[in-house]
């Protein structure tokens, strides 16, 4: 009797166990993006996303965010589903904010 797995039934094994793992790191990635898109939409006054929405034409978005403050500086990405005005400038991170920022990085990283 041949006790060999062929490369096939290999990789169905292995995709079934990483399955749940990898499912959480979508997850965690996804809560990372919802929060930046959440303080860059906060920190865009709405006349500009008045403007947005009557002339896209004339106006910038972006899907990455640079943030800073409280000794992170990198650049994150936004949620896709949403448009973001480009005004171009760093996203200044409250001390709150960059805790949450933090907590969702190592829960993304633990992973």
């Amino acid at each position: 009797m041949n006790a060999r797995i062929t490369k096939e039934k290999a990789k169905q094994v292995a995709t079934k166990l990483l399955e749940k793992k990898l499912a959480e790191v979508k997850e965690a990635e996804k809560k990372i993006r919802f929060f930046i898109t959440d303080i860059a939409k906060k920190s865009v006054p709405r006349l500009a996303y008045e403007l947005l929405e009557n002339h896209q034409e004339y106006s910038k978005t972006t899907s990455y965010k640079y943030l800073r403050g409280e000794g992170i500086q990198i650049w994150e990405q936004c949620n896709l589903l949403e448009k973001i005005p480009n005004n171009e400038s760093p996203l200044d991170l409250t001390k709150v904010q960059a805790d949450k920022y933090i907590q969702l990085q190592r829960k993304h990283k633990d992973l």
